[in-house]
C-alpha cells in the first residue's frame, strides 16, 4: 500500500489543503498562517510516518497500538501525580488548570490522549479472549479516559474520543 492508495492519509492531506484554500478567503492572514502552522502535523505525520509503518514487521504492527496506548495512560498518570503534588504539597492553585496540567498545549495533549486511549481500548478488546474481567476493565478504561479529558477541559478531545468510541 502506498500513500496514494491510502484513504486515511489522503483525507488528512486533503483536510490540510482545505485549510490552505480557506486561507485564500481569510481577511486575517496572521491568524490563518498560525492555524496552518498548528495543523502542520496533519500534513507532516502521514508523509513521514507512513513509509516507516510500511517497513515494520507484522508482529510489531500489531503490538504498536497497544504500546502507544500504554504510554498514553502512563503519561496521563504521571501528569496527574505531578498535578496533585503541585496542588496539595506545593500549594499551586493552577496545578490542575488545563493550561498547566500537561507540558504541551492542552488541545494537543487531549487529541494525543484520546487517540492513545482509543488505540489501547481497541487493542484490549481485540486481543482479550472472552472472560469475566474483560468488560469491567474496558469500562474502567473508558471512564478513566473520559475523566481525564474532562479534567483537561478540551471539547475537541472529548468529541474525538466519543466519536472514536462510536466508530
Amino acid at each position: 500500500e502506498s500513500i496514494k492508495s491510502s484513504v486515511p492519509i489522503q483525507l488528512l492531506i486533503a483536510f490540510y489543503l482545505l485549510h490552505i484554500l480557506g486561507l485564500l478567503y481569510s481577511q486575517n492572514w496572521d491568524n490563518g498562517l498560525f492555524v496552518l502552522e498548528k495543523k502542520m502535523t496533519l500534513l507532516a505525520f502521514p508523509l513521514l510516518l507512513f513509509p516507516a509503518w510500511q517497513n515494520l514487521p507484522l508482529d510489531e504492527k500489531t503490538s504498536l497500538p497497544f504500546r502507544i496506548g500504554v504510554i498514553t495512560i502512563v503519561s496521563s498518570l504521571v501528569f496527574l501525580v505531578m498535578a496533585v503534588i503541585n496542588k496539595f504539597f506545593l500549594n499551586d492553585a493552577l496545578a490542575l488548570h488545563q493550561d498547566y496540567f500537561a507540558s504541551i498545549p492542552y488541545v494537543f495533549y487531549s487529541i494525543y490522549f484520546a487517540t492513545g486511549s482509543l488505540l489501547l481500548l481497541n487493542s484490549l478488546n481485540e486481543g482479550w479472549q472472552n472472560s469475566k474481567t474483560k468488560i469491567p476493565v474496558l469500562l474502567l478504561l473508558v471512564a478513566y479516559s473520559l475523566s481525564m479529558l474532562v479534567l483537561i477541559s478540551s471539547k475537541t478531545g472529548i468529541l474525538a474520543y466519543v466519536t472514536g468510541l462510536g466508530y
